[in-house]
């Protein structure tokens, strides 16, 4: 039950997000704004699960809300294993994407709560400002190389 309402909830935010990312940027989505289904999750929870077995180059548009009233200096997107990608932020100045340095990090997660499943994970982590109580926008263009597998370390408590 509290799934179905976070679902709800998910898909009015995502057209909240789509309205400030159009007034803010001037970028109208082809599609509705979507999000990760859980708190920490892998990249399997992630609208970019979708796009992980594409063999041919796509972009993917990231959108980050900070509601805090503190600013940030990065970000922090879930992206499967196999694919590396080019990483740009929108300069609102300049009116165009322009690159931002990033690094992916890998490591054996569950799958989620219920199955306890090990699988591979990744963050890229994104050098992105985005101002307190504000938005900023990412593109993420997946390359065709196609990222070597290493065997992501293993994450202990502690």
């Amino acid at each position: 039950m509290l799934y179905e309402g976070m679902d709800v909830n998910n898909k009015a935010y995502g057209k909240l997000v789509g309205d400030k990312v159009l007034n803010e940027f001037g970028h109208m989505s082809s599609g509705a704004w979507e999000q990760c289904a859980f708190m920490n999750s892998t990249f399997a929870d992630c609208p970019v699960a979708q796009k992980a077995d594409e063999t041919e180059q796509y972009s993917l548009n990231v959108a980050v809300h900070n509601p805090s009233s503190l600013d940030l200096e990065s970000a922090k997107v879930s992206v499967p294993p196999h694919q590396n990608y080019n990483v740009m932020v929108f300069n609102k100045e300049s009116q165009t994407f322009e690159h931002a340095y990033s690094e992916k990090s890998c490591f054996q997660d569950h799958l989620d709560n219920q199955d306890q499943t090990m699988v591979a994970n990744c963050h890229m982590d994104i050098k992105v400002s985005t101002p307190a109580q504000g938005i900023s926008l990412i593109k993420m263009e997946a390359t065709k190389e196609v990222a070597a597998v290493a065997e992501p370390e293993v994450m202990t408590e502690g």
